[in-house]
């Protein structure tokens, strides 16, 4: 049972990291291109991909990771477990609460009007997106080096 959830708990990992560094990429792009069309398409479709997939993905990796702590030897108290937590949960949280408002934020001011007039809402989006990719690598770095353990 250990073994599966740990499969579980770090395919989740990967789809989620990965999801994210793809996502980055392609906002970039769009965002540089200064096309308000394609931004509105990153927008929407990130926004479905975050209801469908990078949430899923977060809690999956959660909740297998809380289970494997409740069947093994490991600790809640323990560094590497507690950045592990703390990282996830950020992540969530950012996508419950701030992504879909920088989004909606972006989405409506690109309706009627232009690329520049919603520079604050996608700098912000990058901004966040930026930090979380940086403490999901920080989390990585835990699971990979144990501190504490």
């Amino acid at each position: 049972m250990e073994n599966t959830l740990k499969l579980i708990h770090v395919l989740a990992a990967i789809a989620w990291f990965g999801a994210g560094t793809v996502r980055a990429v392609l906002f970039a792009r769009a965002r540089g291109s200064g096309d308000r069309l394609r931004l509105i398409t990153f927008l929407e479709e990130n926004e479905f991909l975050g209801r469908v997939y990078y949430n899923i993905t977060g809690i999956i990796t959660l909740v297998a990771g809380v289970w494997l702590v409740l069947i093994s030897n490991w600790e809640f108290s323990q560094l590497w477990i507690s950045i592990g937590f703390i990282g996830v949960i950020v992540g969530i949280v950012w996508g419950v609460v701030f992504y879909p408002r920088f989004q909606r934020e972006a989405l409506a001011g690109l309706a009627d009007g232009e690329v520049s007039d919603v520079r604050e809402p996608l700098t912000r989006f990058a901004l966040y997106a930026n930090v979380e990719l940086l403490i999901l690598v920080i989390v990585v770095w835990a699971m990979v080096f144990k501190p504490g353990a």
